[in-house]
């Protein structure tokens, strides 16, 4: 089966000592809960997930990117790179995200249309994050 086929995923670390796990949810015919975020919960979600030891940078956070966090729950964005919470130096670039994204957002909103309107987050802007929430 394609993943893709999934409208919701869920990736978690499993462990902070070696081995390391991860796991995987996937949900085919069910609604997705929590979804979507709202711009202020994205940042929040964020921020906390940011380790003490990394040097915060300014951050941007959209509604494809929002999405991303809610699926990937060891990740975080540090200004244009999304990182590892328990591995930082791994990253992948924003840009990435969006684009990988787009595609996953158009797919929620046409299976769940009064769970995913457009202009959550501006219009699709980029809402500002500084620091910790």
């Amino acid at each position: 089966n394609d993943l893709c086929s999934f409208p919701y995923v869920l990736l978690c670390h499993g462990a902070t000592t070696a081995p390391q796990t991860y796991c995987l949810r996937a949900k085919r015919h069910a609604e997705p809960a929590g979804f979507p975020l709202t711009p202020q919960a994205a940042r929040a979600m964020n921020a906390a997930r940011i380790p003490a030891s990394v040097d915060i940078k300014e951050t941007n956070i959209n509604e494809r990117e929002a999405l991303f966090l809610q699926e990937h729950l060891s990740a975080f964005k540090n200004g244009n790179d999304f990182c590892l919470a328990h591995s930082i130096y791994r990253y992948v670039p924003s840009h990435a995200v969006r684009k990988k994204y787009k595609s996953v957002l158009d797919q929620l909103r046409q299976r769940f249309p009064a769970r995913f309107p457009s202009g959550v987050f501006g219009g699709g802007n980029a809402t500002p994050e500084r620091g910790r929430a």
